[in-house]
């Protein structure tokens, strides 16, 4: 589709070829030389892949300009940060954290002064995704569940005029559908409520919008007991298919089509499902547990995270292994650039890279 229609599967075909071109890391250098090194738990990018925003053990999520590698936001957690996402144009930065809220900043704001948005779950957010216009939120959580809420600013009182050009409040709208009465109430009563709630049997650990919107993918499951990638209706909150895979599904997500979904789980497997029919289309044995998987701009291209230490690209059509990309230690995401030259993970060993082609 669009603009990414003439790159071909040779774009990563040559082993030799790519490698490490940058790397981003938290803290000052001698932080980095010293400091007990914590897990970079994910890695995030703007739509237009200028900014990248990380989720760090060190309970620390950060905002990075990609082409000069400098820090321009960071804010410290009460707890390990767990998820990130950015707004289309990197203006905000929603973070997930192991205390069981998101949080919304203003990226060019010190969040030292700012008040952040808050929003519910009751365990750790796993993972975070803003729809193509930024009004909505989607969050998952360990707490069974994946909600979405309206992040959308309120639109001003009619006759009303924004004060000296003041940027919109944070708040979000008030809800119009509230979720299903549940044991679990809200801790406080000013925290916004979602407008829809997806409820599971184990912790979710990923949610994605499809490429349209109308509908929503999600990773669940539980060690030893299995793991299931379900597909709900966005406006409804319907189940509307599901796919079973032997062990907890770590990450799930649609192809630019809509009309596939890849899924990444502990049974060592990433695997494609076909959307209609639940059947698999696809599937890529890995020596370890298979943390993310997830499609490239132009459908072409998979990618997956392992714990083996290893980023892997592989051609959807023939299902060859492209990369084998090494890490330190084991790799807890990857993601494609918005154009499919690049890719970015995030490891075990507190650094994100950015592979591409070298020289």
């Amino acid at each position: 589709p669009g603009g990414f229609g003439g790159l071909s599967s040779a774009l990563w075909s040559d082993r030799s070829q790519y490698g490490v071109v940058h790397l981003y890391k938290h803290g000052t250098p001698r932080e980095q030389q010293f400091m007990p090194k914590q897990a970079m738990a994910t890695a995030g990018l703007s739509g237009d892949g200028a900014w990248i925003c990380t989720a760090s053990g060190d309970k620390v999520c950060s905002v990075f300009e990609v082409a000069s590698r400098r820090c321009v936001f960071s804010v410290e957690h009460p707890g390990w940060a767990r998820s990130c996402a950015l707004t289309k144009d990197g203006g905000k930065i929603c973070t997930g954290c192991e205390d069981g809220f998101a949080r919304m900043y203003v990226v060019d704001e010190d969040p030292e002064e700012q008040k952040p948005m808050k929003f519910e779950h009751f365990r750790a957010v796993t993972s975070i995704m803003f729809s193509a216009d930024d009004g909505l939120m989607l969050t998952a959580s360990c707490d069974k569940r994946a909600r979405i809420f309206n992040v959308a600013p309120p639109a001003p009182a009619e006759g009303a005029e924004a004060a000296n050009g003041d940027e919109p409040s944070l708040a979000p709208t008030p809800a119009v559908r509230p979720p299903s009465p549940d044991p679990f109430k809200n801790k406080r009563e000013d925290f916004p409520p979602p407008l829809l709630e997806l409820k599971h049997e184990d912790g979710v650990f990923s949610a994605s919008f499809s490429p349209d919107e109308q509908r929503i993918v999600t990773a669940s499951g539980a060690a030893r007991y299995g793991g299931v990638v379900k597909i709900w209706d966005r406006e409804t909150g319907v189940e509307q298919t599901s796919f079973e895979v032997d062990d907890t599904a770590t990450s799930a997500g649609f192809s630019p089509e809509g009309d596939t979904v890849c899924a990444s789980s502990k049974d060592k497997k990433a695997r494609i499902f076909d959307v209609e029919t639940g059947q698999e289309i696809r599937g890529w044995v890995h020596p370890n547990f298979v943390l993310t998987a997830s499609f490239s701009r132009n459908g072409k291209f998979l990618c997956t995270a392992c714990h083996d230490g290893h980023a892997r690209i592989f051609d959807v059509k023939s299902r060859a292994e492209l990369q084998k990309l090494r890490h330190p230690e084991h790799v807890n995401s990857a993601v494609f650039m918005p154009d499919d030259t690049q890719l970015l993970t995030a490891c075990h060993d507190a650094g994100v890279r950015m592979w591409g082609a070298m020289g």
